[in-house]
């Protein structure tokens, strides 16, 4: 990995380098290997990691069916704010 530095900025190319490094996700690997995991403390943590990702994706869902019956709820006839774009 090589990173050049500009105009003598330094901060910049330090910013650059831990970009790439989160990318490649270097770090992820070497605090993974910094210990040794028996291999049920490895399925667990995969079992974490999977449940975290079902419940972000339970919680986007969530949010993405509560805007649709706001929606549904603002313009349904039962509000008054209903008007039929057709006719109007």
């Amino acid at each position: 990995m090589k990173i050049n530095v500009r105009n003598n900025d330094v901060a910049k190319a330090f910013k650059i380098l831990t970009k790439k490094i989160n990318d490649e996700g270097l770090m992820k690997t070497l605090k993974r290997k910094e210990h040794h995991l028996t291999k049920s403390q490895r399925v667990k943590a995969k079992k974490k990691l999977a449940l975290a990702r079902f419940r972000k994706d339970q919680r986007k869902k969530n949010a993405i069916l509560e805007k649709q019956e706001q929606n549904f709820l603002l313009y349904s006839k039962k509000s008054g704010n209903y008007s039929n774009k057709r006719y109007s």
